[in-house]
């Protein structure tokens, strides 16, 4: 379903016919509508539009600008529904007539500018859209004519950023322009009162206007200047203190406000300045770098200055003003590493220091001091002076407001707080719990109350000095837990379980769906209320004092229905992997079938039921009995098709296969199940399920018994034996069935004999007018205070009655955001999801987390997320990071800085050391790690150059490991690595450890996966991960790469080549569905070969001395010594070698274990594919350097006899293992 509304301006005179096309066929309904009044030229204000499932359609809020709009609105609805227009508005098209119209339009005129929406009621709910359009009338629309009050830099060169500040602007840019003296300008940023804009090329001196609608603003005079430009500096080199001049041009008669920086250390006031010479002192702390003149807020170009000999030098106090005993940190260069006899003062009083390094260190106001200048003394040199201002305390005068949940912003006025919020010793705090200010000033701080914050003293903290505190009053919204029952018809006494409902009622409201109750219980936890009349299934919402509960979902039912069968069927198929039965009659379309299954010889198969009439099948349940290999299943179809109807199953295992089929007619048409299904085994004549509860009255009870061996069976009370199969006097299969009257706890029962194993499931299925067990949708938090930018939030839905476990979808929407700027879900499961901020803060900034449920999409959940002012925060990517001990392999970090308006990047760290060294690993500026000399742990950290309080860090594990070559890391299968530093008890954890990537591979891996380093392949060197699989493949994969780069890939599939399957090992199903390479490879780095042995069925040639065909397949293992680089078979080494012994049968034989290579031996053991005989243990061992066979041992004769003589070699896959000294060891079953 599409809406749209399309609109002329000034139209021309006379008759007129409009015409619409499509670019798809499809139902089409459209109004044309005839307006006088409304503007020629640029009439659209504003737009606004939603689309739910209710009876309410309201397209949301938009801001118009002008007075006297023409509110136009438009709404749609997939079903004929009767339609009454929104508060104000007057409905002038239907289509088609009511009452059966499914599109409408609306409109009023809105008399002053502001917030406006369309809206409509629906007869009953359905799906709707509806957008609202405001045209400006054409008398005064455009509003007052722009008007610019200032300019933020009435002079400088072209590129220059300008801020103008005024009314009338508009929200938005449209068709607005801003001009130089009559050169357009590109702008960045519009608002109705401020417009950034940026000095167009080509410029010249003359009024800036800005122009909305046709209607220019008035002038303000902008004087544009020529950039500074440098052309020389002499001398180029000196130490700190040293007086340079500076040539060039553009630099004005005189210093103001320009400033010169030597590598962006500000050089403070010159010698002297003219427009095209500069002296000035090179300034303490002075680096190596560029010299750069801004004048008028344009930089020159940059020419270099080698700083030959740096002094200290203070580049920053992270609190410029604050009172006696105020904490603040001191932030430059050259302080040397430990304090020493160097010294401090503030306006010549000293200071005490703590937490000394080169490049900073804490200082406290000391008693007596007064404003001044912070002065460094190193060596006998002093620093450059930084202001601070001595203050009293902080005081609060004011908060507001002085109540309200969670999340809310409060404005705390007073005096003293300091112009930033400086270090991380000035804080505020709401009864003892931390908040992060989104608003920091000298006499106000904006902050939202913080999670977990509880009633009591608003306190601002700064440099570590308390002020008074302010009573702040923290009001819990209402919050439904549970609805007992969350289900039932009009008249139904529902008990409301939650919190913060009130203690009495007063003018508290109960609504279902939108249809107000009237409670007859209310307790501040519990309210008692029927469900009212007219009410609708949705969800109940509780309103408290105006502030409104989450809603919770509750299903108004009615009605009542029989089931009957109408025809079932079975067969004994005998030994396959398939059957199909037909139905004896045409199937009633609307009716429901069962298909019963019991199969043989493996815990591991899976069935596909299809049937010709395409109807789709849904699991009930499947079981796998135990010890005895027999799996039992019950599928059925809901609201089938008409007709004559096969149904056919497919197995993904040979063997044993019996089934039956039923037709009933009266159950429910979807969601059909009634509980969970319950399944039990035993041993003995009294076979039972165990008990389900179910809750509808009428349901079909279908129970499912099966036993190894043929029996009778007699049916448990009240049910009725449908099927027996093969026979009734020798069933391995019976399906009985009966209806139970009314709901409650029920099992399903038989008597075997003789006494037998038994497996038996019962499900319960509703009746066509049964009440459906409503699903409901809880989601977990209700409510959270998400800072924006960088906030993330996990949040889980839980689901009652939705006995298929289907989970639920996400969604996110909200009144002032929509797509991105409501913000993105990440990690995304059917049980949980992570929310991740907006970059800015919507308005209003309410979002709702809407979690709906996948069985059923009318039912839903719902969380409320208030996005706060993000602060100040640095987000690193990767999280951590490991490399090898190369310096070929680099690591290239990200930073992602929030909420920094001076946009001064970072600084970049290694172990706190700025850039790094040769030895922990050095960091470029923009990120880029490479390894140095000394492996471990190593933390990557980028500083704020705004704040140096604020930073993020990032493991760095590099590592000396050279590869893992073997299974469990070394001969001795010890599994230790004693060369890991990334993986750690601290590093593993939910917010830095996780999945990076995955790779597909052809077939299951059953082998470890090993890793080399550093190995040259493909042009280059990388680190690479061997992975060996059940289809007879082996990859070699980058092993850093999430784009999955494959260096190789090889396949010992061919021509008359296959893998082996279950039913060519008697269905044995330990492995499935093929079999392939089992064991793990092993690794020679010294030769760099890669040695594996797969297995393969082989239905041509030869193969030691046995013609090979399809009716006689050959059962082969070879072993494979590999290039590490190109995956090429080492033809020196004589590969591959057929595995061959006396007696040694291959075809019964599985190589599990991991390979050993010791010796300059590849051991290889073998055990068997689920005991079947004839086998024996093996250990065999080939020359590495030839592949001649070493030895073959079979290890449970003294020598190599025929016959079962069992003990194999298993080991779970681990590998034989081997001492210091030389000796083999493995362990057989």
């Amino acid at each position: 379903m599409t809406i749209a509304l399309y609109y002329a301006e000034n139209i021309k005179v006379g008759a007129n016919t409009v015409t619409v096309s499509m670019s798809v066929s499809g139902p089409l309904r459209f109004a044309i509508s005839e307006y006088s009044g409304v503007a020629t030229t640029n009439s659209l204000d504003v737009t606004a539009g939603a689309t739910n499932v209710s009876t309410a359609a309201s397209s949301g809020n938009a801001t118009t600008t002008a007075n006297g709009d023409l509110l136009f609105g438009t709404a749609s609805t997939a079903d004929s529904v009767t339609w009454t227009a929104g508060a104000g508005y007057t409905i002038r098209d239907q289509v088609p007539a009511p009452p059966n119209a499914k599109f409408i339009t609306e409109d009023q005129i809105q008399a002053s500018g502001g917030s406006a929406s369309a809206s409509a009621t629906l007869g009953a709910s359905g799906n709707w859209g509806m957008i609202l359009a405001s045209f400006k009338p054409g008398v005064g629309g455009g509003g007052p004519a722009p008007s610019i009050t200032s300019l933020s830099q009435t002079t400088g060169a072209a590129g220059l950023s300008v801020t103008i500040t005024g009314s009338n602007f508009g929200g938005t840019q449209g068709t607005s322009t801003v001009t130089f003296n009559s050169t357009i300008a590109t702008v960045s940023n519009w608002s109705a009162t401020s417009i950034i804009v940026t000095v167009p090329a080509g410029a010249t001196t003359g009024p800036v206007l800005v122009t909305v609608n046709g209607v220019q603003s008035n002038g303000v005079t902008f004087n544009v200047v020529p950039a500074p430009n440098i052309s020389g500096i002499n001398p180029a080199s000196g130490p700190s203190g040293a007086s340079v001049t500076i040539s060039g041009a553009n630099f004005g008669s005189s210093q103001g406000s320009s400033t010169v920086t030597f590598n962006g250390l500000n050089a403070g006031a010159a010698t002297s300045w003219s427009a095209s010479s500069i002296v000035i002192l090179v300034p303490n702390g002075a680096t190596t770098g560029t010299v750069v003149a801004t004048v008028f807020g344009t930089p020159s170009n940059g020419v270099s200055f080698t700083v030959t000999t740096a002094g200290p030098s203070i580049s920053g106090l992270t609190l410029t003003q604050g009172p006696i005993g105020a904490t603040f940190t001191v932030q430059g260069a050259n302080f040397g590493s430990t304090q020493g006899s160097s010294t401090v003062t503030l306006n010549g009083a000293a200071m005490s220091a703590a937490n000394w390094t080169a490049t900073s260190f804490d200082v406290t106001v000391p008693p007596g001091a007064t404003s001044g200048l912070v002065v460094l003394t190193v060596g006998g040199v002093q620093s450059n002076g930084a202001n601070f201002t001595v203050t009293p305390p902080p005081a609060i005068t004011n908060i507001a407001p002085t109540s309200g949940p969670i999340g809310t912003n409060v404005v705390i006025t007073g005096t003293n707080f300091g112009p930033t919020v400086g270090t991380i010793q000035s804080f505020v705090t709401f009864n003892g719990v931390q908040t992060r200010a989104s608003n920091w000033s000298d006499t106000s701080i904006t902050a939202p109350v913080p999670t977990g914050a509880t009633t009591g003293s608003v306190i601002v903290t700064v440099g570590g000095i308390q002020s008074n505190g302010v009573t702040f009053t923290v009001t819990p919204p209402p919050s439904i837990t549970s609805l007992t029952p969350n289900f039932g018809p009009t008249g139904t006494s529902v008990t409301i379980a939650g919190a913060n409902f009130g203690a009495t009622q007063g003018t508290s409201t109960v609504a279902f769906n939108n249809t107000p109750a009237t409670p007859t219980s209310w307790s501040a936890t519990s309210i008692v209320v029927p469900v009212p009349a007219g009410a609708t299934s949705g969800n109940v919402v509780v309103k408290e004092s105006g502030v409104q509960s989450n809603g919770v979902n509750f299903t108004v039912t009615s009605g009542s229905g029989t089931v009957s069968l109408v025809q079932h069927r079975s067969i004994d198929a005998g030994t396959t992997s398939s059957g199909t039965l037909a139905f004896t009659s045409n199937n009633a379309a609307g009716n429901w079938i069962a298909v019963a299954i019991r199969a043989g010889s493996t815990t591991s198969e899976t069935f596909t039921i299809t049937d010709t009439n395409g109807n789709t099948y849904q699991q009930a349940y499947q079981f796998a009995t135990s010890p005895s290999a027999i799996v039992f299943a019950l599928y059925y179809a809901e609201n089938i098709k008409g007709g004559p109807n096969t149904v056919s199953i497919t197995d993904t295992v040979s063997g044993p296969l019996r089934f039956a089929i039923f037709e009933y007619s009266g159950v429910a048409a979807s969601h059909s199940i009634d509980a969970v299904p319950v399944i039990a085994q035993g041993q003995s004549a009294s076979a039972s399920s165990g008990n389900l509860t179910t809750a509808t009255n009428g349901d079909l009870l279908l129970g499912t018994v099966v036993t190894p061996n043929a029996d009778t069976f007699t049916a448990g009370t009240g049910y009725v034996i449908e099927e027996s199969v093969p026979s009734a006097s020798a069933a391995k299969l019976i399906v009985e069935d009966q209806i139970q009257s009314a709901a409650g706890p029920v099992s399903a029962t038989a008597t075997v004999s003789p006494s037998d194993a038994w497996a038996v499931g019962l499900a319960a299925f509703r009746s066509i007018a049964g009440a459906a067990p409503p699903i409901t949708v809880a989601v977990s938090p209700t409510s959270a205070s998400i800072p924006s930018g960088y906030g993330t939030q996990a949040f889980t839905a839980a689901t009652t009655n939705d006995f298929q476990s289907k989970g639920v979808t996400w969604g996110l929407s909200g009144p002032g955001c929509s797509g991105l700027t409501c913000g993105t879900l990440t990690r995304v499961t059917t049980t949980s999801v992570t929310y991740n901020a907006p970059q800015n803060v919507p308005s209003p900034a309410t979002v709702t987390l809407t979690a709906t449920s996948i069985v059923d999409t009318t039912k839903s959940g719902s969380a409320t997320i208030t996005v706060t002012q993000g602060v100040l925060t640095i987000v690193l990517s990767p999280k951590r990071a490991a490399v090898t001990l190369s310096t070929s392999q680099t690591i290239q970090f990200t930073d992602i800085v929030y909420n920094d308006s001076s946009n001064a990047g970072v600084t970049w760290q290694v172990d706190a050391s700025n850039g790094g060294n040769s030895t922990t690993g050095t960091v470029s500026s923009t990120g880029l790690f490479t390894p140095g000399t000394q492996p471990g742990l190593h933390t990557v950290t980028a500083v704020s150059n705004a704040n140096a309080s604020v930073s993020a860090s990032a493991p760095a594990a590099v590592t000396d490991l050279a590869g893992v070559y073997t299974h469990h890391n070394d001969v001795a299968r010890t599994g230790q690595n004693v060369q890991e530093y990334g993986l750690t008890p601290s590093l593993v954890n939910s917010s830095t450890f996780g999945q990076l990537f995955s790779c597909p591979v052809d077939g299951y891996v059953y082998g470890q996966p090993l890793w080399a380093a550093n190995v040259n392949i493909s042009g280059g060197v990388h680190n690479v991960v061997f992975v060996a699989t059940e289809h007879d493949s082996i990859y070699a994969f980058d092993a850093d790469s999430p784009s999955c780069v494959q260096y190789w890939k090889v396949n010992f599939l061919g021509a008359n080549v296959f893998t082996l399957s279950p039913s060519d090992l008697n269905g044995n199903g330990d492995i499935v569905p093929e079999i392939g390479v089992t064991s793990t490879p092993v690794i020679d780095p010294s030769t760099n070969t890669i040695y594996v042995v797969p297995k393969t069925k082989e239905t041509s040639g030869t193969v030691s001395g046995q013609a090979c065909s399809t009716a006689s397949p050959c059962f082969v293992h070879r072993l494979h010594a590999l290039d590490l680089a190109t995956g090429a078979e080492k033809s020196a080494f004589n590969s591959p070698v057929v595995i061959t012994a006396t007696n040694f049968v291959p075809a019964k034989h599985l190589q599990r274990p991991a390979l050993l290579l010791a010796n300059n031996t590849v051991y290889i053991a073998f055990s068997s594919h689920g005991d079947q005989c004839n086998y024996q243990g093996w250990l065999m061992g080939y020359n590495a350097s030839t592949l001649a066979q070493v030895f073959a041992r079979p290890l449970t004769q003294a020598g190599p006899t025929a016959g079962c003589q069992r003990g194999g070699v298993w080991q779970a896959g681990a590998g034989p293992a081997a001492d210091p000294n030389g000796n083999v060891y493995v362990e057989t079953g």
